[in-house]
Parts: C-alpha cells; sequence; structure tokens
C-alpha cells in the first residue's frame, strides 16, 4: 500500500507539471488566451449587438406599418412619413451589418437586405409581372433597402410624380403589392435574425458569450472577422468602387449607397462611426464597455489601440465633409471624397493586419483588393 501511495503521488506530481508546461506552452502560442474574453462577449453581445437589433426591428416594423399606410392611401404626406420610416431604417442598419454569423448568416441577412446598387429593371420586371420570388438569387439586389430606396425616390421626379405611379399609373397595383412585399421580406428576415438572438427564442446570445476562445468558429473570431469585413465593405463600395480607386480612375456615382435617395455620406458616416463604437465596446446608449481596444491594451499593444483610434477620428472627421448627395460629390468634387477614402483606407491595415495578429485571430476570408 506504501508503494502505491509513493507511485500515485508521484503520478500526481509529474501530471502536474505536464499541466504547468502544457499551460506555459499554451501561452506562448497563444498569448490572447491570457485574456477574459468573458466581459468581452457579454458587452458585445448583451449590450451592442441585441439592442442594436432591437432598435433595427423597431424601426423596420415602424417603416412597414408606413408602407401598409400609404398603399392603403397614397398621398404625398404619406409618402413622406414612409420616406422619413426608411431613412431612420436604413441608419439603424448601419449599426447591425458587422454581425453576419449565428442567426444573420442562417437567413443571409446583410446580402438580403443590403445588396447595392438596386437593380432597376429587375424591379420594373417584377413590378410588371406581378409575378416573383424574392428567395431566387435573380433577386438579390431587387430587394431590402435598396429596393425601397428606388421605390420610394426613383420611379419619378418628385414627390407628386411618384405617388401618381401608386395611383393612376397602369401598373399602380402592382408596384403597391411589389413594394408590400419587399418591406415585409425586410421585416421578416429582420425580426427572425433578432428573435435567433434573444433569450427565450433562439438564445444564440448563451452561444455567443460560452465560445470564449480565438480558434475559428470561436465567437471572437466570428465577430473580429466580421467586423473588418464590414469595415472593408465600407472602403470598397461605399467609396472606393463608386470612386474609381478599382476601375484605374473611371467613376461610377450610380453604384453608391441608397443612389436615389441621395443619403449615401450619410450612411457611410453612420457606418463609420457604429465601426468605431464596436471597436470601442461603446453601446447606442453611451456605456462604455469591454471592447477591442481594453483587449489590445491589455496585450501589451496600448500603442496599435492609440493608432486605431486616432486613425477612426482622422477618418470621420475627413468623412464628414463629404457632402451629399454621394454620387454628385464624386463627379464634382472627387479630390474631397479621395481624401476621406484614404483616411478609411488606412485602417485597414491597422484592423485587419496588426490588430487580429495582436489578438491571435486568423482571417477566414480572402480578398483580392491588396487592402
Amino acid at each position: 500500500m506504501r508503494l502505491n501511495y509513493v507511485l500515485t503521488g508521484v503520478g500526481v506530481c509529474l501530471l502536474g507539471l505536464m499541466a504547468v508546461v502544457s499551460s506555459c506552452k499554451k501561452s506562448e502560442d497563444d498569448p490572447a488566451a491570457d485574456f477574459d474574453k468573458g466581459p468581452l462577449l457579454q458587452n458585445v453581445g448583451n449590450n451592442i449587438i441585441i439592442p442594436n437589433y432591437q432598435t433595427l426591428s423597431l424601426a423596420v416594423n415602424k417603416m412597414d406599418s408606413a408602407a401598409m399606410a400609404f398603399n392603403a392611401a397614397p398621398t404625398v404626406a404619406a409618402l413622406s412619413d414612409l420616406r422619413d420610416f426608411y431613412k431612420k431604417a436604413y441608419r439603424a442598419w448601419q449599426y447591425c451589418s458587422p454581425y453576419e454569423f449565428g442567426p444573420a448568416l442562417t437567413v443571409h441577412l446583410r446580402s438580403n437586405v443590403n445588396t447595392y446598387p438596386a437593380s432597376a429593371s429587375q424591379i420594373t420586371s417584377n413590378v410588371s409581372s406581378g409575378s416573383y420570388n424574392l428567395e431566387a438569387a435573380i433577386n438579390i439586389s431587387a430587394k431590402g433597402f435598396p429596393a425601397l430606396d428606388y421605390l420610394l425616390y426613383g420611379v419619378a421626379a418628385d414627390e407628386a410624380g411618384t405617388v401618381l405611379k401608386y395611383t393612376t399609373d397602369a401598373d399602380a397595383a402592382k408596384r403597391k403589392q411589389y413594394l408590400a412585399d419587399v418591406s415585409t421580406n425586410l421585416k421578416t428576415n429582420v425580426t427572425s435574425t433578432l428573435n435567433g438572438w434573444l433569450p427565450g427564442n433562439g438564445n444564440y446570445i448563451n452561444d455567443f458569450i460560452s465560445n470564449a476562445g480565438t480558434d475559428a468558429g470561436s465567437s471572437l473570431s466570428d465577430l473580429v472577422n466580421q467586423f473588418i469585413i464590414d469595415y472593408e465593405n465600407l472602403k470598397n463600395y461605399k467609396t472606393g468602387i463608386p470612386l474609381g480607386i478599382q476601375s484605374g480612375g473611371t467613376a461610377f456615382p450610380e453604384k453608391v449607397e441608397a443612389y436615389y435617395s441621395g443619403i449615401s455620406s450619410e450612411l457611410a458616416l453612420v457606418q463609420l462611426k457604429a465601426s468605431r463604437d464596436l471597436y470601442l465596446g461603446k453601446s447606442n446608449a453611451g456605456v462604455d464597455g469591454v471592447g477591442f481596444d481594453d483587449f489590445l491594451k491589455q496585450m501589451g499593444y496600448s500603442e496599435l489601440d492609440g493608432n486605431i483610434q486616432s486613425q477612426y477620428t482622422l477618418a470621420i472627421s475627413k468623412l464628414e465633409w463629404v457632402s451629399d448627395p454621394l454620387s454628385y460629390a464624386i463627379t464634382n468634387t472627387p479630390a474631397v471624397v479621395n481624401t476621406a477614402y484614404v483616411a478609411i483606407q488606412q485602417q485597414v491595415t491597422l484592423i485587419k493586419r496588426q490588430m487580429s495578429t495582436a489578438m491571435n485571430v486568423r482571417l477566414t476570408f480572402t480578398d483580392g483588393d491588396g487592402d
């Protein structure tokens, strides 16, 4: 018995030594493992993501009600109300676009809600035929906010002419039905995503908080990857492509987001500020919780954090100088737009290369724009 006890004690000591060695090796291989990710995920999930989806859902529901009211009695006043609710909902979307994982990925929310520019020809064809499937791939750019942008601003030159398109025009009834279907489809996708996050429903919030690693498939990996993808969408699709950065200087002002309503610069600025707030772990209510900045500072990357925050400040200040409509600014004051683009672009290296490396998060997407 004594011999067995001694052997058992030695075994325990060896196992303890192995655990220490393993722990040291893990810390050396993954310094980010020393950062407690629980508070970050709890703050982002409970104080940022869910409230942002709730704000979007409320805005989209109000917009949908306004669309039904307009269809019931199309007037200039009703159209004006609907346009206001549409703009509020589109702004709210900018705070939700970075979260294309979990429930959002299930319904492919980003592509279903905001694939732009809208295809005016496809929308017109759908309205004329009265037969369409909004879930079909061909209609990806004929629904969501871009389709509403066209339906509310692009079918006529002014409000009175737009109302006629929904009253006396030969396709008025079909156009009203298409407006209703697009609005309902958008509301359904947003509602499904929100419910997927909520406790007592899909309860994805629990999975999000508990999956606290840095490897591919972890919540932090999903969050960082989509944060970067969303920022690159701002750089490329909202500014770079319309400005002609990827086409040898040939500008495509008609490819901006919200081309028909002319609020492209405003939406880009909202998205840029939303990106900054997510980085800081800051909620829409102004509560400054644990964010990526805290992660970097605790891991000894205070200088990198300072550079990222300074670049956000610079990019926001430059974009504030770009007036709407962005399509007009691209054509008439391209140097001002380019200055904002450069400031936005310079952030990419900081967050995509340096931040992700410091956090030991592997990028799981590929792109070919050279940053």
